[in-house]
């Protein structure tokens, strides 16, 4: 294909995105103006009728502090107290049991692991019933998709350990699922055009995008994790050999063709339904790193700035995909401005490398600190019982990656053996595309999780004079936009369907937890029933 056509494919899907965006942005418009027209024709009260509603509220507020009303009820200690000097945690606590259990299944998961940091009773209650109430977390909250990945352990009960772990790999992924969109709203429709467009149809649109592409990131995080597990399983086992050469210790015995076969295992644990949109999501994510971590093309930017380096090479990004995972990816794709985005991919890579050539002294040491060490503390399950509430915040850093002198073992793949080819194998054999050519391209996908458009014959074409704005860095990558409820003309989406609650939004755009949101309640068919 020619330099030529290639251009031609990339503005042609810019202006698929960008008529479908600004369709949305019309819907917008009108939806409110709608809004306005009823609110302004249904509601005229009177001066009178609102004058009488605020006594009444005022008449129900007094009411509730008059002493005279207040109930006096005995204590245990034999002497009487008021009723309302008693707390609220007193009296769920003097509930039966079954009852504060009941209380405590409707609660979401950030606000029952706020509640074991805050109350010792209330930690007490989850620990004594921890199996009961993690099971029902599971049936009740726990998106159909990451419990397919992620499957309750069958020889123990699981615990609160599983589902934070859960937790944390659902909310990296609905960040960088944001951090995403962001940067798709911010190429597609050009700085000119990013910048018109109104705060309300901004955020619907991130949402749309949001919601659409989280549990495929989900779907990567558990690839990458496993694919690194199961070679770092392969290797773990010569660990105790004090024979092997130390130029050659540790490395990764295996050859192309096994690990192409180790990652089509992997892949064949995804439904056909799934595996297109998650081929297409890997290769969207892919280019948008690519260009987060590339300088801007304006000369003068670049020189001002001292951004003299070239992108970096195809192998620092195998490095972060199979050695970091999407976790690492999430970690250096938000932070802000180019230089300081190269020196965290820098450290990273330089932290590989030098513990790959430290790797048989370190070894050593470590193995003599094992011997000598005392094991008091060996089949003790302390580790279960440790605050697991930090999840909530933002610098949590759970679970534990692998040693970094396990990881210095592994040999890279190259970026074009990674993923691909045994994904493209598994799409022809499984009969689920006839031919290649019909994987849609970026911005046909963005258009699909959009809700999907043709393309429109008036297009403007001066759309495309103004994008120069996008090599900028982002101002707002960490702007906490507030949440729309999802309805009116675009309700139909089928990748976007929200249950029936949508209040769980709200706290996800102000919390910052993403901790088992709504958003993904209705699992996999929420995601495949488009396909």
């Amino acid at each position: 294909m020619s330099i030529v056509s290639i251009e031609s494919s990339i503005d042609r899907a810019k202006k698929l995105v960008r008529s479908k965006i600004r369709s949305m942005m019309d819907e917008c418009r009108i939806r409110r103006l709608a809004m306005e027209l009823h609110s302004g024709l249904s509601c005229h009260p009177t001066r009178e009728s609102r004058c009488g509603e605020v006594l009444r509220m005022a008449r129900r507020r007094l009411s509730l502090l008059r002493p005279g009303q207040r109930m006096v009820a005995p204590t245990r200690d034999g002497t009487t107290a008021s009723k309302g000097s008693r707390s609220l945690g007193d009296l769920f606590f003097g509930l039966p049991v079954e009852l504060q259990l009941e209380v405590v299944n409707k609660l979401f998961f950030f606000d029952l692991l706020s509640l074991r940091r805050t109350s010792q009773k209330f930690r007490e209650l989850t620990m004594q019933n921890e199996s009961h109430i993690v099971r029902h977390h599971i049936g009740q909250w726990v998106p159909l998709h990451i419990t397919k990945l992620y499957p309750p352990p069958a020889d123990a009960p699981p615990t609160l350990v599983y589902l934070t772990d859960l937790a944390y790999k659902q909310r990296v992924s609905t960040h960088l699922a944001l951090s995403l969109a962001r940067q798709i709203v911010k190429e597609m429709m050009g700085g000119r055009q990013a910048r018109r467009m109104s705060k309300e149809a901004t955020v619907y649109v991130l949402n749309q995008l949001r919601l659409g592409m989280a549990p495929l990131i989900f779907a990567l995080f558990h690839f990458f994790e496993t694919y690194r597990t199961r070679r770092l399983e392969r290797l773990w086992g010569n660990d105790d050999d004090d024979d092997e050469d130390p130029s050659t210790a540790g490395l990764d015995p295996l050859s192309p063709a096994d690990k192409r076969r180790l990652q089509g295992d992997i892949i064949s644990q995804y439904p056909d339904n799934l595996l297109l949109q998650v081929h297409q999501m890997y290769h969207l994510l892919l280019h948008l790193f690519m260009r987060r971590m590339s300088s801007p093309s304006l000369s003068v930017p670049r020189t001002l700035g001292c951004w003299t380096r070239q992108r970096p090479p195809n192998q620092a990004f195998a490095k972060v995909l199979i050695l970091g995972g999407i976790k690492e990816v999430w970690h250096i794709y938000r932070i802000k401005g180019y230089c300081r985005r190269r020196k965290a991919l820098d450290k990273f890579l330089r932290k590989l490398d030098t513990e790959r050539t430290r790797l048989p002294k370190r070894r050593s040491a470590f193995k003599a600190r094992v011997t000598t060490a005392p094991q008091r503390n060996k089949g003790s399950s302390v580790a279960l019982n440790l605050d697991i509430t930090a999840l909530s915040r933002s610098d949590y850093n759970h679970p534990p990656p692998p040693p970094l002198s396990k990881l210095a073992k592994l040999d890279v793949d190259d970026l074009t053996q990674l993923w691909t080819p045994a994904a493209e194998h598994r799409l022809i054999l499984g009969g689920i595309v006839g031919s290649l050519e019909e994987v849609r391209c970026c911005g046909q996908f963005v258009s699909q999780l959009l809700g999907g458009v043709t393309e429109s014959d008036d297009e403007e074409d001066d759309a495309d004079g103004d994008d120069s704005d996008d090599d900028s860095d982002d101002s707002a990558d960490d702007e906490v936009l507030p949440a729309l409820p999802i309805g009116g003309a675009n309700a139909d989406y089928s990748n976007t369907l929200l249950s029936a609650d949508g209040s769980w939004d709200d706290e996800l755009a102000e919390e910052d937890s993403g901790l088992f949101s709504d958003d993904e309640g209705l699992g996999l068919a929420s995601v495949l029933a488009s396909v």
